[in-house]
């Protein structure tokens, strides 16, 4: 592991949205992010009609599952991005 940890803005991503979302350039940012071997945090991120206010960034992990789907687990969420952009925000519970 590498010290320090990366940010990676994900641009309004609406955790409590079950509809799919296109939140541009996120799988690059999350593919380089993986390669530094170093943690991850997710800033300006919005939570459902309160995304006028502000929201802490989160911990998450990430991994490539496939050379297009990179699939990141933060709290009980899991977030999927394809190559295209596409995210789908699940829960795991």
């Amino acid at each position: 592991m590498n010290g320090g940890y990366i940010m990676i803005d994900c641009k309004g991503l609406d955790l409590t949205s079950r509809e799919e979302q296109t939140i541009s350039g996120l799988y690059k940012d999350m593919v380089t992010a993986i390669k530094t071997g170093k943690p991850l945090v997710a800033y300006n991120c919005v939570w459902g009609s309160n995304s006028n206010s502000p929201m802490t960034p989160i911990t998450f992990f990430v991994q490539n599952w496939t050379d297009s789907l990179v699939v990141g687990t933060a709290s009980i969420l899991n977030i999927s991005c394809t190559s295209a952009d596409k995210v789908t925000v699940t829960s795991l519970v």
